[in-house]
């Protein structure tokens, strides 16, 4: 487990030092891909939990997650301004 989550490590040490001299245009392609990814990854998340656990609760859930996030976004941009 612990060598599969490192690949986020080695990934990320990868991605600075050659994506450091790259346009912002090809910095938004890569971006664009990961958040395409992402976003697959969370709808197939909650569709495939809404067929176990019922529509109500996962969509509740996800949407508090969702919320969250948002939440901790506004308040950590409030703080370092």
């Amino acid at each position: 487990m612990a060598a599969v989550e490192a690949t986020t490590l080695v990934g990320g040490v990868i991605g600075y030092f050659f994506l450091a001299n790259v346009s912002s245009f090809w910095l938004g392609i890569i971006m664009a891909h990961v958040g395409g990814g992402f976003m697959y990854l969370a709808a197939h998340a909650v569709l495939g939990e809404m067929v176990k656990h019922g529509k109500k609760l996962v969509l509740t859930s996800f949407s508090a997650g969702v919320a969250l996030i948002a939440l901790l976004n506004i308040g950590l941009r409030f703080l370092t301004s």
